[in-house]
Formats: C-alpha cells, structure tokens, sequence
C-alpha cells in the first residue's frame, strides 16, 4: 500500500524543506497523523505547515491551529491566496 503521508515525512526528513504543505487526505496516513509525526520530530517540529483541506473550515481550522500547523487552506482556492499562505508561514518563521 502506498502512503503518502509516509513518503512525505520520509522526504521532509531527508531534504530539511523550508515549508511543509500537504493535504488533510491522503492515502495511508491522514495529514493529521503526518502533522502530529511532524511536530514530534525533533528535527522537524520547527518546519511551518500548511493544511489544505477541503472539509467544512470551521472545526478544521481550529484541529489545524491546536495541532501546530501554521495555516488551514480550505479548497478551492486560488494561487494568489495559496501565495498569501506561503508569505505569511515563511516570515512567521523568520521571526
């Protein structure tokens, strides 16, 4: 079975990314378990997140936030307001 969620912490660990974004499905692994793995990891707890999802933004946004994700981008959306997300994660990590 593939697991995305797998592959992608698999990667994170191996590239050290500036910013991790993935979606709340996916196969294997939730996002959920792949930002709890996340911020687990010493190496990469540090690392902003971004959530995509397309699930009713209310509950989600607030699941996203206790969980340490940086932003909750709810589909769909446009690559202005992805953009927007992906400014604010990197200057929030600047600081």
């Amino acid at each position: 079975m593939v697991s995305f969620g797998e592959d992608g912490l698999a990667a994170a660990q191996k590239e050290m990314p500036d910013l991790i974004m993935f979606d709340v499905k996916m196969q294997g692994m939730s996002g959920w378990d792949v930002l709890k793995a996340i911020r687990g990891n010493e190496d990469l707890r540090g690392i902003p997140v971004i959530v995509m999802t397309a699930y009713s933004v209310g509950n989600e946004q607030k699941r996203a936030e206790s969980m340490g994700a940086r932003s909750l981008l709810s589909k769909p959306f446009s690559v202005k307001q992805m953009m927007e997300h992906v400014r604010l994660a990197v200057e929030k990590k600047a600081k």
